[in-house]
């Protein structure tokens, strides 16, 4: 119903994440790379957050700035007639790339239930948390503003192709700082009748933030072939790239 593309345990890996529909459980496939990837759902203990909903829009995002991208999933059941029809929508925390437990048990839309269909993510009010717009049948969009506690820092990057495709779908951006290497990919639209917010976010967490021997670096991989590097000057701002027209 819904797919999200991430890189869960921060291996320079992309993982696939899909919801599926009830009395399923939704599916992490972690990369092994060149296109081979593993069931990790049970390793990383989904199962036993698992509510087994009808799961649309979800996504990959490091919510909390602790430098690990968390789940979220809408659901709602397809079949009006269901006593089940409205469910709730979920956070899956990540812990260190490990696992995932279910979280935002005190905040009360997670704990309605909805009938939830579409999930588009960015960060509307530029204060470096990625925010949710969920759709629901029969509701109006819900907005819902980040309030976590934030772990860290941010990195918003733009990307303009000029070689590539102007929107630089398909374009893999690296970061790194000291020990500590995180990795985006542009993507087109969203995981279900949703289009996200086209930045690529970084979550960087505090005990990576002490004073670096080298600057944070990033590294464009652009569809055209091309690779751009350049470094960071400082975090918890937006970077704008954009692709020199000449093609190798």
């Amino acid at each position: 119903m819904g797919i999200a593309l991430g890189d869960y345990n921060n291996d320079q890996k992309f993982d696939l994440w899909v919801t599926n529909y009830a009395d399923e459980f939704c599916a992490l496939y972690r990369g092994l790379g060149r296109l081979s990837f593993s069931y990790a759902t049970h390793a990383t203990r989904v199962t036993s957050t698992d509510e087994q909903s009808v799961g649309w829009g979800t996504a990959l995002c490091d919510l909390e700035l602790d430098g690990d991208e968390d789940i979220v999933i809408v659901n709602g059941h397809l079949e009006r007639h269901s006593p089940n029809h409205s469910q709730r929508p979920q956070v899956l925390e990540n812990i260190e790339g490990n696992r995932f437990v279910l979280s935002a048990k005190d905040s009360p839309f997670f704990q309605t239930p909805q009938d939830g269909r579409g999930l588009a993510i960015g960060d509307l009010n530029r204060d470096g948390l990625i925010d949710l717009v969920v759709t629901r049948i029969g509701a109006p969009c819900a907005v819902l503003e980040n309030r976590s506690d934030r772990q860290g820092a941010y990195l918003s990057v733009r990307l303009v192709g000029q070689a590539s495709n102007r929107d630089a779908v398909g374009a893999v951006v690296t970061l790194s700082l000291k020990d500590r290497v995180w990795i985006r990919q542009r993507v087109g639209g969203g995981s279900y009748a949703s289009t996200n917010d086209s930045a690529l976010h970084f979550g960087i967490p505090s005990i990576g933030l002490g004073p670096p021997a080298t600057e944070p670096t990033l590294k464009v991989d652009w569809p055209s072939g091309q690779t751009s590097i350049l470094e960071v000057e400082k975090l918890n701002s937006e970077i704008l790239i954009i692709e020199t027209k000449e093609t190798r």
